[in-house]
């Protein structure tokens, strides 16, 4: 239990290091979603909280990296293509 606890605590400090909001999606998704799929378990807003970003720019960030091409979203997910 306290290795996957210190495994979850290093990703997030490696997530939170990335300067660009899109980086730390793109880097949740990989790391704690599952076949490219992250199932969210929280609203948007309590998202951003995690990633220490604001709700406005993590709503931007999602709209630009559907724009790309990068991900899909669904109101429970978020999927890279």
């Amino acid at each position: 239990m306290l290795s996957s606890e210190v495994r979850r605590l290093r990703l997030q400090n490696e997530r939170l290091s990335f300067p660009k909001v899109q980086s730390r999606i793109l880097h949740l998704i990989e790391t704690e979603g599952q076949d490219g799929r992250y199932t969210l378990g929280c609203s948007l807003k309590q998202l951003a909280r995690q990633l220490a970003v604001t709700h406005e720019a993590l709503y931007r960030a999602l709209s630009q990296l559907e724009k790309t091409g990068k991900i899909t979203r669904s109101e429970i997910e978020i999927s890279l293509k």
